[in-house]
């Protein structure tokens, strides 16, 4: 895994990086199986009653896993949710963060317009600078 000084960033680039696939066939079985069978609604968060589903589907499907491939297959579709939720995050915070850059862009450039004067332009370079900040943190 490559590490980014920047944990912004380091978190962005972990959401989209592609979760590998676990080697033992029986688990990657059972993983298509759930996939198939819509269970693992990627996104919408696991839910006791959804992951007693999970697991008696597995079983009914007639995929025997022992208790390790069943804490793998768990494991796996639990880390799956994690990097859907955390794509659902950058995407809310790069919608945000362009929605604010480009408010303070236009004010910036128009501010002498507006009648504003150079304390306030101090302001919102101030404001760009906490945006840079926060992807970069």
């Amino acid at each position: 895994m490559k590490k980014f000084i920047f944990s912004g960033l380091r978190e962005s680039y972990l959401a989209f990086k592609k979760l590998p696939v676990p080697e033992d066939i029986k688990v990657k079985k059972s993983l298509d199986t759930i996939k198939v069978s819509k269970l693992s609604s990627e996104g919408l968060g696991f839910h006791k009653d959804e992951l007693q589903d999970i697991v008696d589907l597995i079983k009914n499907h007639g995929d025997n896993l022992n208790d390790a491939q069943l804490k793998e297959v768990m494991n796996y579709l639990q880390e799956s949710e994690i990097r859907a939720q955390n794509k659902r995050i950058f995407w809310v915070k790069l919608f945000v963060t362009i929605i604010f850059t480009v408010g303070i862009f236009t004010v910036i450039f128009l501010h002498k317009n507006l009648g504003l004067d150079e304390e306030n332009e101090k302001y919102l370079y101030g404001l760009l600078g906490v945006i840079l900040g926060h992807w970069l943190a």
